[in-house]
């Protein structure tokens, strides 16, 4: 891209992951992004950072802005993200000195505009001033192709004239009377490169606490994590220890109460064996009697409610087998509405389509291409095979023995050794396949195999 000679060339350079420069453009192009005319697929659903710089016709790098971009899941820029560039660079403090002075920086760490903060990121000034050292040699080689216009030329007049000599002179009586203010000049200059060290070197431990900050933050977060985590562990095991206890304290208690009826029981049974001392034969056939009559009026009514549920039983089985007879009645009708209906719709839209001029042709195997009419729609659908193999007058089980065989043309005898597998000639015609013969091999197809039998039947008789 060409700028005049007197412009400010604005360029956008995309950092990859580790920090590198992955991908430059001219802030015309970065505008056509903003105004989602173009997506960045490769940075769809994720935010990625950049650099804003502004260069002048020396290719020496002025303005630097360290911005971060949030794009959406189709890769376009987010719509909430509003960045006044231009306004940041106008506000920008100084930054480090990359060979034309100090440049207006503006990054997390020296942002004019602290409501933008948040947008922005600290470039890597630690070893080297790693980003602005790529920045300068990308922008020295001058990777982005940025180009210049000559300023307009001047025409002078090959002689000096009378006011000329006297700027001459003046010059040198000028540039004589300075030499004594250079050193105040380098005095000053030395001063000022002081203060700039200084400035970096506020800036790039700032960045520092920064990210130290982010750091302690970040290891406070999960150490907070892992103690909630852990508290909760503690809880559930306190209550999971509340529970065991007080399920030992209700199993301790059952026990007792176990005990005592046991003790109760036993002294229960005791009395009544005392009681019962020398009439065993008596209370025996007491208890026998007692048993029978409460068998029998058991099995009585167990007998009552037998029946009553197979009679229930036999009324439902009724009911359910006249339902059934009934929807199965209901099915068989709709069935064949169901079959009208499609063949007479069927039917009337294959004729307002054949009389539209609409053919129907498929293409099968053996067959070639087959113009179906339209009555025959129907039966194609319903078993394309079949409807092929009557075309090709053979019938369905050769067609489909020929179709094997065409796709696979080998001998296909087996016996207890296996599949012959020899390759064979291909019979591209159905009708002129025979089973047992054109898919078989010399030594296998059926007149072989007869004359093969007949020979040792021959062999036999004459022995």
């Amino acid at each position: 891209m060409v700028f005049d000679y007197d412009e400010l060339a604005k360029i956008v350079i995309f950092c990859d992951r580790k920090g590198g420069f992955e991908r430059g453009m001219h802030y015309a192009e970065f505008e056509a992004v903003l105004d989602r005319f173009a997506p960045f697929v490769e940075y769809a659903q994720r935010s990625a950072r950049a650099i804003y710089i502004e260069v002048d016709s020396s290719l020496t790098i002025l303005s630097a802005v360290f911005f971060i971009v949030d794009f959406d899941s189709k890769g376009f820029i987010n719509e909430n993200w509003n960045l006044p560039i231009d306004k940041v660079v106008r506000n920008a403090s100084n930054g480090p000195d990359l060979g034309g002075g100090p440049i207006r920086l503006a990054c997390k760490s020296q942002c004019p505009i602290h409501y933008f903060r948040q947008h922005l990121w600290d470039p890597d000034i630690s070893q080297g001033q790693k980003h602005f050292h790529q920045l300068k040699k990308l922008v020295d080689q001058n990777a982005l192709s940025i180009s210049f216009r000559e300023p307009p030329s001047q025409n002078r007049s090959p002689f000096l004239d009378d006011d000329q000599l006297v700027e001459k002179h003046l010059a040198h009586q000028v540039s004589v009377q300075s030499n004594t203010e250079m050193q105040k000049e380098y005095a000053r200059q030395l001063q000022a490169s002081i203060q700039q060290q200084a400035k970096e070197h506020r800036l790039e431990l700032t960045a520092l606490e920064n990210r130290n900050d982010a750091l302690l933050k970040e290891i406070k977060l999960e150490h907070t994590r892992h103690i909630a985590k852990y508290v909760d562990k503690i809880k559930g095991l306190q209550n999971l220890l509340i529970q065991e206890r007080q399920k030992a304290t209700r199993f301790k208690d059952t026990v007792t109460k176990q005990a005592k009826k046991m003790t109760g029981l036993r002294d229960y049974f005791e009395h009544k064996l005392d009681q019962y001392h020398g009439r065993e034969e008596e209370y025996a056939e007491v208890i026998k009697a007692n048993y029978k009559l409460e068998m029998e009026s058991r099995v009585a009514s167990a007998t009552i409610d037998l029946k009553e549920a197979l009679q229930t039983r036999d009324v439902e089985l009724m009911y359910h087998n006249e339902q059934e007879q009934q929807l199965k009645e209901e099915i068989d009708r709709l069935q064949k509405e169901n079959a009208e209906f499609v063949g007479k719709s069927g039917d009337q839209l294959l004729s307002k389509m054949a009389k539209k001029g609409l053919s129907y042709v498929t293409y099968q195997t053996g067959a070639g291409h087959i113009n179906v009419p339209p009555g025959e729609v129907s039966q194609f659908l319903e078993d394309p095979v079949a409807y092929t193999a009557a075309y090709c007058e053979v019938t369905k089980e050769q067609y489909e023995a020929w179709l094997l065989h065409y796709q696979t043309p080998v001998c296909h005898f087996s016996d207890e050794s296996g599949l012959c597998g020899e390759n064979i000639e291909r019979i591209g015609i159905p009708s002129d396949f025979f089973v047992g013969e054109s898919d078989r091999c010399r030594a296998h197809n059926s007149l072989a195999i007869a004359d093969s039998a007949i020979r040792a039947a021959s062999k036999v008789s004459h022995s």
